[in-house]
């Protein structure tokens, strides 16, 4: 984890923008497909609908999700399930519904969202104890939950948008070198939880703020490693010289630097040039991109006595296989419109060969082979 701040317990429900709280999930009448999701998990059932500008949801459906069963009383107007009463419920072909807030808090969920445009509710249902550490989004990752007596080792939770992200454990480096085991630890344990897409382990040589020790971050994510990186980040596509997408690249602040993470493939194996230029990319024409963004005037190469450009970044390594997977830390740039050492509206380049690090303009990197526009 990248970033935790002091503990403070949430005594009600988050509002987000765009996501309602717990006790007040309304929509408006729509004949769409009505979507219900735990935790990214669907809750399959034809008997969701929508009534009265409520979304209303299988109480079976829900209850198997969870591994647990439900009563439908004798007045068939009311349900106990997990050992709450829910009132109101609406019988759909003999079958019972609740309204998806009275379902969420049965379940004790920290957060109901509404999504309109997808016609889809979401319910994130985290373990009993579970708070937010932190409300600041962490660029490529989002907030962070967790029980306070579960730390320093977690789980961590990450949350966006009301939605859960990935998973998290840290291990103290001592602890991998001691052979220290850690069994059966805490985490979705009887709650619905999604399949992991991708995973990272991060080495953290000094710790940071919350575990101040070298140790490790273990990240098990339940989304693309594109879509990680559209989060709270300025995110750009890459493209070759036919237009064709080849990747990503996403800048996000940590802390006084700014991350870049770039993700790219097709390229020749070996280094690669890597900078950014002065002007955005008109046509996929990528001579337009200009010089290197060199707002102080100096030199070219970050090895050249006189310089280097702001836009001079470390060389691009491709695999045998023509594979970028690269996060490189950024000093004296900024993501801040109108700023001087500002990088938004500019444009990111990869060249042909490897940067020499000297040589001005552009330490004989050869062709412009790859590029995209920083987002305004």
């Amino acid at each position: 984890m990248k970033r935790l701040a002091s503990v403070f317990l949430i005594s009600a429900l988050l509002f987000v923008s765009g996501v309602a709280s717990a006790h007040g999930v309304h929509v408006d009448k729509t004949e769409k497909k009505l979507s219900v999701l735990v935790n990214g998990v669907e809750v399959k059932s034809d008997l969701n609908h929508i009534q009265h500008s409520k979304a209303y949801v299988s109480v079976s459906a829900f209850a198997d999700l969870f591994k647990k069963t439900f009563e439908l009383e004798q007045n068939k107007k009311s349900v106990i399930f997990n050992g709450k009463k829910i009132n109101n419920i609406k019988l759909v072909n003999g079958e019972p519904t609740a309204w998806i807030n009275d379902l969420g808090t049965a379940v004790d969920a920290q957060i109901i969202s509404w999504d309109a445009q997808k016609q889809e509710a979401y319910v994130l249902a985290l373990p009993k104890g579970t708070v937010q550490l932190d409300p600041h989004v962490v660029p490529a990752m989002g907030e962070h939950w967790a029980n306070p007596e579960e730390m320093p080792n977690g789980p961590i939770y990450g949350v966006y948008n009301g939605k859960l992200v990935f998973i998290e454990y840290m291990i103290a480096q001592d602890d991998f070198i001691n052979g220290k085991n850690h069994t059966n630890l805490e985490g979705m344990k009887g709650l619905p939880s999604p399949s992991i897409v991708q995973t990272d382990i991060e080495f953290q040589p000094h710790g940071h703020p919350g575990f101040e020790i070298p140790h490790f971050d273990l990240h098990a994510y339940f989304i693309s490693d594109e879509e990680q990186h559209k989060i709270a980040t300025t995110f750009l596509e890459l493209k070759n010289a036919k237009g064709e997408k080849i990747g990503f690249a996403a800048f996000g602040q940590m802390g006084d630097q700014i991350m870049l993470k770039v993700s790219a493939s097709g390229l020749a194996p070996g280094k690669h040039g890597f900078h950014i230029h002065e002007n955005a990319i008109v046509g996929n024409d990528f001579k337009t991109a200009g010089g290197h963004f060199n707002p102080s005037g100096k030199k070219h190469g970050q090895h050249n006595p006189d310089g280097a450009h702001l836009g001079d970044l470390p060389n691009l390594v491709a695999d045998e296989n023509g594979k970028v997977e690269q996060t490189i830390f950024l000093s004296g740039l900024s993501l801040e419109k109108g700023k001087s050492n500002s990088v938004l509206g500019k444009s990111l380049i990869i060249h042909a060969m490897e940067d020499d690090g000297v040589t001005d303009p552009s330490g004989n990197s050869g062709d412009r082979v790859a590029g995209g526009n920083i987002p305004e």
